[in-house]
């Protein structure tokens, strides 16, 4: 299977269906024309198969022809974040050896930085601008032939790196094929002509693997910038079957309108992910948008690994809220064990290191050999999570194992600390980490922000965690800061903290 695979079917069968709406919105025939043309194109620039092609983009329909034209041509696409600055995208192009640039008119100006000195085509989609190529111009009735493409790698993604230098993960086409086939059997379905509201941006994986999905089911592609109101009127509109967020998304758009009366438009289910949810949360959703909920964990190396359905959540509902504290259990077709440092599995309730495998996992990472076996051993793929199952299978989630604090020979996990700190009022974020010290080695420091006009200081923070954590948890140290340091996708950067409270942080009675 390839990425484009779903396209040319739906294009054979049902040619009118939309692919992606809006008014740059194509059918599924004339998406097959023009990322034929597309694909014909890049092979005349020079690019053959195996080649990198840099995509950064904005939420518009053309970044969805663009994966498929590449996919067509046999490209390896690297998709880049959005937000990220010129000096980022230098990074990038560089490291991956890309041979072209595709990119929005709202990137234009980071990516002619980031490319100044090497030679690549630049191309441009949903606009035009000098200097560039415009691939809507392209012309769509050539008569070339498209490539041979047998290359098995998509996707050439970078991880997020909140804890260190991003890593390029190498996703097959194969690997989106049982995601699919996951959320397909869970209930996440589309009927040929219905739609998907995308709010992410699809340059993320979440992203590229929603609208792959869509494809497969023969559906259309609403791709948006979020904001609450947008987001209410998508999820009321007739057809609009399904749609993603994350849980701070639904809190606002709950909040900007907080006594709308439940739609009956069609709205069939929500994914959300990337943060638990309380009860009260998931009843007013349900009230709201008379929608099924679906939760999923996975990472850039290894998508959609569990999924909390809906039946899980009615089950919250009724009195089991501990589910919600979880992100599922292991979905159709993928393997999870927890396992500890010497490779052995845990027991039920305790914590070890996340593992998982089967078809959806990456194949390595490129140019790195190193860390691609310390990723993947004995036909497992160390996911860096740690966590634990219940008897009934359900995995909860305990942080990075790279933001384990060993404090007086004790690990703590920071996890547990910034949930009890992030329940009191006036913190608007925090992060808990572990510094040098000579007695300890090391020190449990919270790093806090409080939401403007906020009045919480050091000791109610002390306090609350005394009332709540064992005593070896509770911070020797609380730092207030005007801002914790992000990255692109709006991570904490916990390695960032952490040398920043190492070079500043004083001796803690």
């Amino acid at each position: 299977m390839r990425l484009h695979d779903p396209l040319e079917y739906w294009a054979r069968r049902r040619p009118e269906l939309r692919v992606a709406t809006g008014p740059d919105g194509v059918s599924y025939g004339e998406a097959s024309a023009v990322t034929s043309a597309w694909a014909v194109r890049f092979g005349e620039l020079g690019l053959r198969p195996g080649d990198r092609l840099a995509l950064a983009s904005a939420n518009h329909p053309d970044a969805v022809l663009t994966l498929l034209a590449a996919s067509k041509a046999g490209l390896v696409t690297v998709p880049l974040n959005p937000r990220l600055r010129a000096e980022d995208y230098a990074g990038f192009l560089r490291d991956s050896d890309a041979r072209a640039v595709v990119g929005s008119p709202s990137r234009a100006e980071a990516l002619e930085e980031a490319a100044e000195g090497l030679d690549l085509p630049l191309l441009l989609i949903g606009g035009e601008r000098p200097g560039w190529q415009a691939l809507r111009g392209w012309p769509r009735d050539t008569e070339a032939a498209l490539p041979v493409a047998a290359e098995p790698i998509a996707l050439q993604s970078y991880t997020s790196g909140t804890t260190g230098r991003p890593k390029a993960a190498l996703l097959t086409h194969d690997g989106f094929v049982p995601v699919s086939v996951r959320w397909s059997q869970a209930g996440m379905r589309f009927e040929p002509g219905e739609v998907f509201y995308l709010p992410l941006p699809i340059m993320l994986m979440a992203g590229i693997m929603m609208v792959q999905h869509a494809l497969w089911c023969g559906a259309a592609v609403e791709l948006d910038e979020f904001s609450p109101e947008r987001a209410l009127a998508a999820v009321r509109r007739p057809g609009v079957a399904g749609a993603t967020f994350v849980p701070t998304m639904i809190h606002m758009m709950l909040e900007a309108a907080p006594d709308t009366p439940p739609s009956d438009a069609g709205l069939r289910w929500i994914l959300y992910g990337g943060a638990p949810v309380s009860p009260s949360l998931v009843g007013r959703t349900r009230d709201a948008f008379g929608a099924k909920l679906f939760q999923s964990y996975g990472c850039t190396e290894a998508s959609a690994m569990t999924l909390l359905t809906p039946e899980d959540h009615d089950r919250a509902l009724g009195g089991a809220e501990h589910l919600l504290g979880s992100v599922g259990r292991a979905a159709l077709d993928c393997e999870i064990a927890l396992l500890d440092a010497e490779d052995r599995p845990v027991a039920v309730g305790e914590i070890g290191e996340i593992c998982s495998r089967g078809t959806h996992v990456f194949q390595g990472y490129a140019g790195d050999p190193d860390r691609t076996a310390q990723a993947l051993r004995a036909g497992w793929y160390r996911t860096g999570d740690l966590g634990s199952v219940d008897a009934d299978g359900y995995l909860y989630l305990h942080g990075r194992k790279d933001h384990m604090i060993t404090s007086g020979g004790i690990n703590v996990h920071p996890e547990e600390i910034e949930r009890v700190i992030g329940e009191i009022p006036g913190i608007a974020q925090v992060a808990v980490v572990g510094v040098p010290d000579e007695r300890w080695g090391r020190r449990i420091v919270a790093a806090v922000v409080a939401t403007p006009g906020s009045t919480v200081g050091e000791q109610l923070v002390v306090d609350r965690c005394r009332a709540t954590l064992a005593a070896y948890k509770v911070p020797r140290e609380v730092v207030f800061l005007d801002a914790l340091p992000l990255n692109a996708t709006g991570k904490i950067l916990k390695h960032v903290v952490r040398e920043q409270l190492a070079a500043t942080a004083v001796a803690a009675p």
